[in-house]
């Protein structure tokens, strides 16, 4: 992988993170359980895991190079 790939991945990682903290976030609008907190709490979830897949090709990524 090229330094300009990984710097690709390591920046939608963070993308993907920040995403999810955002919905976090919004979720605290709403009341505990209800469908609209329901919602941010997946999206929250959603974005997260995508950015931990993210992470993971990162790493092997990276271990390929060793």
């Amino acid at each position: 992988m090229m330094k300009s790939e990984t710097v690709i991945l390591l920046g939608k990682y963070q993308k993907l993170s920040d995403q999810g903290i955002d919905w976090f976030i919004k979720s605290f609008k709403y009341q505990p359980e209800s469908e609209e907190w329901q919602i941010c709490r997946l999206k929250e979830k959603i974005y997260c895991r995508e950015a931990l897949k993210t992470l993971e090709k990162f790493e092997k990524e990276i271990d390929g190079q060793l």
